[in-house]
């Protein structure tokens, strides 16, 4: 069973470690919380012959009806599916070299703008659809910010990332060519703080937001806490839910080296998307044991937490396969997910009307 790359890295380096600790206490919210729950069990698989998805890690919805995948292992990086035409064309290559990446760790777009990050070489290349529908390389520039392993344009002026690894700050605000504005934000409590330091290495996130209101969500990955940004007036709200973790950070050798991470580790948070009404994070809550290997199903979620910019819990939404990653058309109010299905992803489409007044 294939596995996208960067989760099995994750899921290598943390899978002896186990949850010792209570994790019932210090909630914001719980499972129960939300005030509706939801199960969505009619959806219609996306099928064309000229599509195939094997590794992909990534999809997002592009406002003129493409679907934008990003594949891990591919000789083509990016596959952008013309929904109105059905047409596929597969884009940036593996390299260095301009118009080139290594492995690209995020697509996120912007009005017309699709903006691919790679993380190895800290570098953004953006695309537009021309006249044809086609997507061309408009720009490309390396961050400022080396070391990120986060990235997301909430407007094509105001860029924000992770800060390097070891930086006092959560956040970096950039302009449009990749150049530091200021930093913001500090790191999740944790018990042993009066010891050590958080850092972005050890809190590792995803980010998403919304250029209407300038409002920055910030999703931890191995934590259950979600953090609201004011793209102008920093941290507005940390919320923490539904495990309560009660988090020290522990340092281990590995091999000639050490690594910093959140004991105890759990897979909590994943693809995170949002509007100006709010957030939906997809919500995996696998707590690894001391040699058990996970399955693929336990490594995805199978659960989107929908809350407003208040941190309000609205609705839980529950699905039958495991998702790789979902994005929303708010227009017509479609869900688009890739899941796991037997042996292999699918595309899969939800209709929200019924759910979402």
């Amino acid at each position: 069973m294939r596995f996208n790359n960067i989760l099995y890295w994750v899921l290598i380096i943390f899978s002896q470690l186990s949850c010792q600790r209570d994790i019932n206490r210090g909630t914001d919210f719980t499972e129960e919380s939300f005030k509706e729950n939801i199960y969505l069990k009619e959806s219609v698989k996306y099928e064309n012959d000229s599509l195939r998805i094997e590794n992909p890690s990534s999809l997002r919805f592009h406002v003129d009806s493409f679907l934008v995948i990003q594949e891990m292992n591919s000789k083509r990086l990016i596959k952008i599916v013309d929904l109105k035409s059905d047409k596929v064309q597969e884009i940036i290559t593996v390299g260095k070299g301009p118009g080139e990446m290594l492995v690209p760790w995020g697509i996120d777009i912007v009005d017309n703008r699709l903006f691919i990050f790679c993380g190895q070489l800290g570098k953004v290349i953006i695309l537009e659809p021309d006249i044809t529908r086609c997507f061309k390389i408009v720009d490309e520039f390396r961050l400022e910010e080396k070391k990120t392993t986060q990235f997301f344009p909430l407007t094509v002026n105001r860029l924000v990332c992770l800060s390097n690894h070891g930086d006092n700050s959560r956040l970096t605000i950039l302009d449009g060519k990749g150049k530091v504005l200021e930093k913001m934000g500090d790191y999740p409590p944790f018990l042993n703080s009066n010891i050590t330091k958080g850092d972005n290495n050890i809190f590792q996130s995803f980010i998403s937001g919304n250029k209407d209101n300038g409002k920055i969500i910030v999703a931890c990955k191995t934590t259950d806490i979600l953090e609201i940004y004011d793209i102008n007036n920093g941290m507005e709200k940390r919320i923490q839910g539904p495990l309560g973790l009660q988090i020290s950070i522990i340092t281990e050798k590995v091999g000639k080296g050490i690594i910093r991470h959140p004991e105890p580790i759990c897979f909590t948070y994943q693809n995170v998307v949002s509007n100006n009404a709010g957030f939906w994070v997809a919500y995996i809550g696998y707590k690894p044991k001391k040699g058990v290997k996970p399955s693929l199903s336990d490594m995805y979620p199978r659960k989107i937490f929908s809350f407003d910019w208040k941190g309000n819990q609205l609705k839980r939404i529950n699905f039958d396969n495991p998702i790789l990653s979902f994005d929303i058309d708010w227009n017509s109010m479609t869900l688009y997910t890739i899941e796991w299905v037997t042996e292999d992803p699918e595309i899969r489409i939800y209709n929200l009307h019924d759910f979402i007044k």
